[in-house]
Order: structure tokens, then C-alpha cells, then sequence
């Protein structure tokens, strides 16, 4: 199962919440075997997503503390609701976190969106 949570708005904005949910999940699973935590997030321009912006993100999480509790990190261009849901549904993924109301919107009925409160969007 994947669980996918976005970073700009929601995981760097929800530390004291996400820090010890992704470090539990990872502690019961540290393989990713069943539950594999994936950071789907976006990019502010049109495709294509650049290789440098990858590495930005990594050490933007390594900063905040999550470098170790993630599986995978996946950047998708605009429209990020799009292509986030697109990403979902080819990905079997099950649920995304994310503070931006489109982009849960936009998610497939195989996975449950979930919509952060007091954020930016």
C-alpha cells in the first residue's frame, strides 16, 4: 500500500503532527513492505520536472527531519491535481495528505484524500 503525503503546505507545515506518524509508521514497517510512504508533491511550472529540483526537495525534507521516514519522492508539474490523481491511480495508492482542496478533490475513488486545515490553500 502506498500512503502519500505532499510536502510544500502539509508535511512542512504540520511538523509536531507528521514527524512522529511517518516515524511510527516507519518503526512498524521499516522495510516498506506493506506500507510504503511516498512524498507526491508538486512543482510550480509546467512539465517537465527538472533532475536538480529532486535534489532540492530531498534536502529541503533532510532539513526538516523526514529524511529517513519516506520511501519515495515523486514530483509531478502542473496541474498538480491532474497528475497527482493520475499518479495515484496508476501507483495503487490508497490514501494522499494534502492542505490543497483540488488535489483531494481530484483523487480516485481507490484512495481517500485528506485535507489538512489552517493552511495556505
Amino acid at each position: 500500500m502506498r500512503f502519500c503525503c505532499d510536502l510544500d503546505g502539509t508535511l512542512d507545515s504540520f511538523t509536531a503532527f507528521f514527524l512522529p506518524l511517518l516515524t511510527a509508521v516507519k518503526q512498524g514497517d521499516p522495510t516498506g513492505a506493506q506500507v510504503q510512504v511516498v512524498v507526491l508533491t508538486g512543482v510550480d511550472h509546467d512539465p517537465p520536472v527538472r533532475p536538480e529540483e529532486f535534489e532540492e526537495k530531498r534536502q529541503y525534507l533532510a532539513e526538516l527531519g523526514y529524511g529517513a521516514l519516506y520511501d519515495e519522492l515523486v514530483l509531478v508539474a502542473k496541474p498538480h491535481d491532474e497528475n497527482k490523481a493520475q499518479w495515484c491511480t496508476d501507483n495503487d495508492c490508497r490514501a494522499l495528505v494534502d492542505n490543497d482542496k483540488a488535489n483531494v478533490k481530484a483523487m480516485p475513488p481507490s484512495c481517500l484524500g485528506l485535507l489538512c486545515w489552517q493552511t495556505r490553500e
